[in-house]
């Protein structure tokens, strides 16, 4: 009779654990419907890999990847610092060993933000959102900053060669020379351009009002990255832009030539049009981040069909620039 009562006593306790309610912040241990792991004390589900993460989601702690970045291929786990980083002007490369990716971090509360493709899908440790993807939140108007929406490597266009030529030591002015631009046959042009303009009538290939501007690569840069240039307008007027950039960490490596929009009201977020072949020469090869400020450089490269105003099918049958900075 004892051991009768017990057992009624015992089951009576067990049913009301049962229907106990279960405290704040723990989810009831449950059988999802994906047949992932159930969770526990409110934490989600392992995350599928090949599943786009959530682009918004802040650093778990100084250099570490976040659980949402596991599949980018950051070595050993963790992410360095941009000044630890090899980078050119739209992208850079801290290691990864997946797609690239772009990423962009706030500089202040009134400057626009920085954004840079990570070759090999691993960001720098100060770009903490994602912004390649059409679904990823916070992501900024221009993040493309008139490179384009496609994916940007360090190898991406480098298809200009380079070589040195003490005699550019002289030069002074900025100067571009463009031609021959004639129409494609059959090409639809817009009424009234005329064969052999290249790209507007005032600006980077056109008559220029004002003396072109040369902006150089930041000496705050990481002596590992390239050396860019990139020669403007200063009105805006012109609609392009030419950006030269090369790797001087290797002596006689390769160079790229891109030409990018411009607008009133700055870059645009149309693709630039790079060069598919030509010559960098510079007067001497940089052995510094502070000697790269000094080098002085000429162009020589051909462009394929464009059209000066990139929602227009091309009409120009390719551009041959020579430039001198």
């Amino acid at each position: 009779m004892k051991n009768r009562l017990m057992i009624v006593l015992w089951a009576v306790a067990l049913s009301a654990c049962e229907q106990a309610e279960v405290p704040a912040g723990v989810d009831a241990a449950r059988e999802p419907s994906d047949g992932a792991p159930p969770s526990v004390d409110g934490a989600p589900p392992q995350a599928d890999m090949d599943v786009e993460p959530d682009m918004g989601r802040d650093d778990t702690g100084p250099g570490t990847v976040p659980d949402a970045w596991q599949g980018s291929g950051c070595p050993d786990m963790t992410r360095l610092p941009l000044s630890e980083c090899v980078r050119a002007a739209v992208v850079a490369d801290c290691g990864g060993e997946g797609a690239p990716r772009l990423f962009c971090r706030a500089v202040d509360e009134l400057a626009s933000p920085e954004c840079l493709w990570f070759d090999g899908g691993c960001p720098a440790l100060e770009f903490s959102r994602r912004c390649d993807v059409a679904s990823a939140p916070d992501c900024y108007p221009g993040r493309f900053g008139g490179f384009g929406a496609a994916p940007w490597t360090l190898e991406r266009a480098t298809t200009i060669d380079t070589a040195v030529n003490p005699a550019l030591g002289d030069m002074r002015d900025v100067t571009v020379d463009c031609g021959p631009c004639g129409i494609i046959p059959g090409a639809a042009a817009p009424d009234g351009w005329e064969e052999g303009r290249c790209l507007r009538r005032e600006g980077l290939c056109g008559e220029l009002l004002e003396p072109l501007r040369l902006q150089r690569s930041s000496a705050e840069w990481p002596w590992s990255s390239w050396v860019s240039w990139m020669i403007v307008h200063p009105s805006l007027g012109g609609g392009a832009a030419l950006l030269i950039e090369f790797d001087p960490r290797a002596e006689g490596g390769h160079a790229r030539a891109c030409i990018v929009w411009q607008s009133d009201a700055g870059i645009t977020e149309d693709p630039p049009i790079c060069a598919t072949n030509g010559e960098l020469e510079v007067d001497h090869w940089p052995v510094s981040r502070e000697d790269a400020a000094t080098v002085k450089g000429r162009l020589v490269a051909d462009f394929p069909p464009l059209s000066p105003y990139p929602s227009v099918e091309p009409f120009i049958d390719g551009l041959h620039i020579e430039a001198r900075f």
